[in-house]
C-alpha cells in the first residue's frame, strides 16, 4: 500500500490510499476529520485529487465537528 498526503482547498489536508485489492474509489472521513481517498494501485494521485474536488460538498457537510467541553458541563452521571 502506497500513502500520499495532498492539500486541497476547501477541504484540507487528504491522505490518499493506493491499494492493490481495491476496484472502486473511496472517502472516508475518521471521528477525528481526517479525509482520506482509497484508490485501485493502477489510478494516478491526481484523479483521485480531482475525485475529492467534485466531493468536497458531500465531505464537508459529512466532516464531524470538534465538539469542547464547556466549564460545568456533566459527562455522565456524577463528572462534571
Amino acid at each position: 500500500m502506497s500513502v500520499k498526503s495532498f492539500e486541497v482547498e476547501g477541504i484540507g489536508k487528504i491522505r490518499v490510499l493506493k491499494r492493490r485489492g481495491a476496484r472502486s474509489m473511496k472517502i472516508k472521513l475518521s471521528q477525528n476529520g481526517e479525509v482520506s481517498v482509497g484508490i485501485p494501485y493502477w489510478i494516478p494521485y491526481r484523479v483521485a485529487l480531482d475525485f475529492a474536488k467534485k466531493q468536497s460538498d458531500w465531505i464537508i457537510k459529512h466532516r464531524p465537528g470538534i465538539n469542547y467541553l464547556e466549564d460545568g458541563q456533566k459527562i455522565g452521571r456524577t463528572h462534571t
